[in-house]
């Protein structure tokens, strides 16, 4: 018994609607005929969701739903993202305590009320991973098990997320009361990040300022010529990579020790010593006032062996300018801290860094190879270290493909009047649409259970 079609008109209400990812899903595989009421409270995801679903009647306020003008015996499919926030591992896991999962439970007597007058109607309720015993709740309410999709098989987003629907349920056990969904897990289509970036110029307001950057605890090792402002410095205590350098008195630094120490003469540091790499791989003895044992990695020379002169060996920050290009020194790398074993994760050019919570002691996963980490709802502080060496956010579109949203679709988001700190939050909060888009692509192919 079929709810909706390509054919026929059918209803839609999309709960916790957000910017509409359900009915760009809808859509985008091809249905045209249908009314979409939608009920949200940030006005700016409103404006969004009411700019691509045009047959769009909002409703405001979940919590009012008893007030909504709907013919509730009308309504054929029901999706709901509920507020995740009490159930992800990055909150405060305050579970059904916490007022906004507690939405859940709205849900629950909407989709209730509608089963009564149309026990025909599909739903669809997404969430987040989360305790077993707060998944069991969910599924003795909707009466199945949720399926598990990680949306990195289709995006190049990591974004494991449970659906609970009775689209394609089937039936087994001895007395037939065991349900399930049948939905198969889609095939990975290779997707990663480099797919994802954009090819052409990049609006200066994405890239990081120098007190951005150091706000991001970022450190710099290697030095070809690069442009924007990742330069030499005084070495500082803390880097880390593959060789010791260690402080050595230079021959004019020895001559005048006595003048220096006694404070009879005022003469600059790097005049009367210099970081050298140690040969035997030690530290210098360790005391209370020695900072100088500092961990760097060594540019590999082809000509020397892997044993370059010291003025390859420095260390780089974002204060200054870098040395000129050679052609022997390898491209620079940049060092986030992160809470694994080595302390750190290497970034190099081309690649994309997760700089959420630069401060944390127990982020980890930070490099962004292949696949971006999960996008939360907030500004994004998923970062791209360009090939010319500059580091900068990624871009509202390329969030929005990271969302697997159809390239037109983000041109008329893109030019909805909202601001990038607002589009990055409903990225953050929004569906994967490929991801929806496979699991509304078994209504055709199944019968509800009565």
């Amino acid at each position: 018994m079929m709810a909706i079609s390509k054919n026929n008109h059918f209803n839609v209400l999309s709960l916790f609607d957000g910017m509409g990812c359900l009915g760009i899903s809808l859509t985008d595989l091809g249905y045209k005929d249908f009314s979409y009421y939608s009920s949200e409270v940030n006005k700016h995801a409103m404006k969004i969701s009411a700019k691509l679903n045009k047959n769009s009647i909002q409703l405001g306020n979940i919590k009012k739903w008893k007030e909504w003008d709907i013919d509730w015996g009308s309504i054929d499919l029901v999706g709901a993202g509920s507020p995740c926030q009490g159930f992800s591992f990055a909150g405060k896991k305050l579970a059904f305590n916490d007022p906004r999962s507690k939405l859940f439970f709205v849900f629950v007597d909407i989709l209730n009320h509608i089963k009564s007058l149309n026990p025909n109607v599909i739903f669809l309720l997404e969430n987040v991973k989360m305790k077993s015993e707060h998944e069991d709740v969910i599924t003795g309410y909707c009466g199945m098990p949720p399926i598990r999709i990680d949306s990195k098989l289709v995006s190049a987003q990591s974004r494991k997320r449970l659906y609970w629907t009775n689209i394609a349920n089937e039936s087994d056990g001895i007395l037939g009361d065991n349900v399930y969904c049948a939905i198969p897990q889609p095939k990975d289509r290779g997707v990663v990040i480099r797919d994802i970036l954009e090819t052409g110029k990049v609006h200066r307001k994405y890239y990081l300022s120098e007190k951005m950057l150091k706000n991001l605890n970022i450190k710099v090792i290697s030095a070809p010529s690069i442009t924007n402002s990742l330069i030499p410095h005084e070495p500082e205590e803390g880097l880390f990579s593959d060789s010791i350098l260690t402080p050595k008195r230079t021959e004019y630094g020895k001559a005048i020790r006595k003048e220096y120490e006694s404070k009879s003469i005022k003469e600059k540091r790097k005049n009367i010593s210099q970081l050298e790499p140690r040969s035997d791989g030690k530290s210098n003895t360790l005391t209370t006032v020695q900072k100088d044992n500092l961990v760097i990695q060594i540019n590999s020379s082809i000509d020397s062996g892997g044993k370059q002169p010291y003025q390859h060996d420095r260390i780089y920050d974002i204060n200054g300018i870098s040395p000129c290009l050679n052609t022997d020194i390898r491209s620079p790398a940049i060092l986030i801290p992160e809470a694994t074993k080595k302390g750190y994760v290497q970034v190099n050019p081309g690649q994309c860094f997760d700089g959420e919570h630069p401060d944390s002691k127990t982020r980890r996963g930070r490099l962004m190879d292949k696949k971006s980490n999960c996008l939360m709802a907030n500004e994004t502080r998923f970062l791209h270290f360009t090939n010319d060496y500059r580091v900068r956010r990624l871009t509202p579109r390329e969030c929005g493909r990271l969302q697997t949203i159809p390239e037109k679709v983000l041109d008329d988001m893109l030019n909805c009047g909202v601001s990038d700190t607002q589009l990055y939050k409903m990225f953050g909060n929004g569906w994967n649409v490929e991801t929806i888009k496979h699991i509304l692509s078994y209504i055709t192919q199944y019968e509800l259970l009565s």
